[in-house]
């Protein structure tokens, strides 16, 4: 793993802030390091505190990103068989690091750019359960144990450790903020947390394949890297295993049989990630300044979906304009496919699911007919027609690409 400012892979523990009890510790028990489940909840709350300080404050519960992820990862602590855990899935609001990470006693949590990476439920599902698993197999507890075992973090842990006045007293020393990515999981533990999550994705009906393409889209790694203490699997091993593991345990017929394997849920909450009332495009404004207007006859319309605007263009008259074909299907008037190039992109009206260059994506909104005309989210025939959409910094332009050609138009009113 890179170091935490150039984090292009995700870590499932980078923080580990340790308050203990006053028993835990005996130097009698021959450097050994034990911790109660109780212990554990109490430790994770500190680390919570420590995550919100150094890597974001979470986005408001009500946020359809965190009821989204909430409502996913809930699925997961329900698998879990430590019911005494109190699981809390939270998004943190980063749009700058790829990072997933478990503290001790349930706190699981999420950055946004993260969140916004997964193409799918099913991508997202894998991160959530590789982090629940975590947890239940009390891997944070045995990474920590190995250290204190192995004198590692001897120093470090021997800071925080005090007597306290009680049985139930908690004296801490200090606050650590101890990056696990550096000594943290083995090798068998990353590949356990696979394992599980895996299988647990597909006891919920998702397509378990999607642990492998997100493994692809975030580098392969996973953080937690073990410096001292192991080697972290490769990019390739891990998706090797997945492959095997998915084949020998038939997990796409275990998908099957509880109505997969899906890529998407219906009934959780989206949100539309790229189209906000900020610039959130990677296109640099700067690169428009002399850009033409782009002219449309049929005007882009905004609606509004949980309390964000999205951008809906008119499919007809946005794949004149770049010169597009739109093909409907013979046999269903629902579906449409709309191809440039080497570029598609296949729509069903009433679906938030499409097809982009042969790969299943989750949309903004669902396209809709209104007056005889299809309209789509602008970002998604974007990049069907093999460009890019975006905003302006002031709202009041949408910047697009189309190869290496620039343009603009006036954002729809409000």
């Amino acid at each position: 793993m890179h170091k935490i400012n150039h984090l292009k892979q995700f870590g499932f523990l980078f923080v580990l802030a340790w308050a203990l009890t006053a028993g835990s510790f005996s130097p009698a028990r021959a450097g050994l390091f034990s911790i109660s489940e109780k212990e554990e909840i109490k430790a994770g709350q500190q680390v919570r505190q420590d995550a919100y300080k150094r890597y974001g404050k979470p986005l408001p519960a009500n946020h359809p990103m965190s009821q989204r992820v909430r409502a996913l990862g809930q699925r997961f602590a329900n698998l879990s068989e430590r019911k005494n855990i109190p699981f809390t899935y939270e998004v943190l609001d980063n749009n700058e690091m790829l990072n997933a990470f478990a503290a001790p006693g349930g706190p699981i949590f999420v950055t946004s750019k993260l969140v916004k990476t997964a193409v799918n439920d099913a991508e997202l599902a894998y991160v959530l359960g590789h982090e629940t698993a975590h947890i239940e197999r009390k891997h944070i507890v045995s990474a920590v144990e190995k250290q204190q075992k192995v004198g590692l973090g001897v120093g470090i842990l021997g800071a925080i450790l005090g007597r306290g006045s009680g049985g139930d007293a908690i004296q801490v020393a200090g606050s650590v903020a101890y990056t696990m990515w550096s000594t943290g999981y083995s090798r068998d533990q990353e590949r356990d947390a696979d394992n599980y999550g895996v299988r647990w994705m597909s006891r919920l009906g998702f397509d378990p394949n999607a642990s492998i393409s997100m493994l692809g889209r975030l580098g392969g790694g996973s953080g937690g890297v073990g410096r001292y203490l192991a080697t972290h699997p490769d990019p390739k091993s891990r998706q090797e295993n997945m492959r095997k593991l998915i084949a020998s345990e038939n997990l796409v017929d275990v998908a099957r049989r509880v109505g997969g394997p899906r890529l998407m849920a219906a009934d959780l909450p989206r949100y539309s990630y790229t189209q906000t009332s900020s610039n959130s495009s990677n296109l640099n404004e700067r690169d428009f300044r002399d850009a033409p207007q782009a002219e449309f006859t049929v005007p882009l319309i905004q609606v509004y979906r949980n309390g964000q605007s999205i951008i809906m263009a008119p499919l007809n008259e946005f794949s004149r304009w770049a010169e597009a074909a739109v093909i409907f299907d013979d046999t269903d008037d629902d579906v449409v496919t709309v191809r440039r190039k080497s570029n598609s992109i296949r729509l069903r009206r009433g679906s938030q699911q499409a097809v982009i260059n042969g790969r299943t994506v989750a949309l903004l909104t669902t396209p809709f007919v209104e007056r005889g005309e299809w309209y789509v989210p602008l970002d998604a025939i974007a990049q069907g027609v093999g460009g890019q959409a975006g905003w302006s910094s002031d709202n009041t332009k949408i910047y697009l690409t189309l190869d290496d050609r620039r343009f603009y138009t006036q954002a729809p009113e409000r």
